[in-house]
């Protein structure tokens, strides 16, 4: 599993294209996480995730 925050490819989508083809090819899941810049300013959160084999 490849977790990408999109805020990391600001601008750079054809980047971001690349990275998912390359994870497709090698069959491995994408997560795309887009929040607002000012949606959770100052607000911290977990993300607990278990993947099974």
């Amino acid at each position: 599993m490849l977790f990408i925050d999109l805020s990391s490819f600001e601008s750079e989508n054809e980047k971001l294209r690349n990275v998912i083809r390359k994870a497709a090819e090698r069959r491995i899941g994408v997560l795309l996480l887009a929040l607002p810049r000012d949606a959770f300013f100052g607000r911290e959160n977990s993300i607990n995730l278990w993947v099974e084999d």
